[in-house]
């Protein structure tokens, strides 16, 4: 701040105007000193005590006047707006169901164009690559091939087998 101050000096006379020490000193401000809180010294063990006890009574209406409420019989009310789909989801929603569909084909397809056997790995690299569907979405994937017995999956060779079921799911 210094260095500025004497510029501004330096270029007021020669502009011809006021020169530096006329100017009115600016006062340097610090920041005032930050008053921590004074610390108390921690309550002994039978005032804590109390203190959880005191929270305790006010909740015990609470849950009283839940009970009481849970016990009538409810109508039943409309759906919420957020149960509701709304516009953008269900489209949305639709084209993530037939994009997964297509991988699902697309990795049966894959089974059968390596002979009818692939090892899960291939499996895997085949669907990130070509469907962008990889790690949790794919066991999914993998997990519903099988429970429909689409494919039968060797976990000893880590190989997957197309069946029949999984040919005429194809065809």
């Amino acid at each position: 701040m210094g260095i500025r101050r004497r510029l501004k000096g330096v270029l007021r006379q020669a502009i011809g105007g006021r020169s530096g020490p006329s100017d009115p000193p600016t006062p340097e401000t610090t920041p005032p000193p930050v008053e921590s809180p004074p610390t108390e010294a921690p309550a002994p063990v039978h005032e804590q005590s109390a203190e959880v006890e005191t929270p305790a009574e006010p909740a015990e209406p609470a849950e009283s006047t839940e009970s009481t409420e849970s016990t009538e019989p409810t109508e039943p009310t409309e759906p919420t707006a957020s149960t509701e789909p709304t516009a953008s989801s269900g489209p949305d929603e639709d084209k993530i169901a037939k994009h997964f569909e297509k991988a699902r084909r697309g990795v049966l397809a894959f089974v059968e164009k390596e002979g009818g056997e692939t090892t899960l790995h291939a499996m895997h690299s085949y669907s990130e690559r070509r469907y962008f569907i990889a790690h949790q979405r794919f066991s999914e994937l993998m997990e519903g091939l099988v429970e429909q017995g689409l494919v039968l999956y060797d976990t000893a060779e880590g190989e997957a087998t197309l069946t029949e079921a999984g040919k005429a799911y194809l065809a």
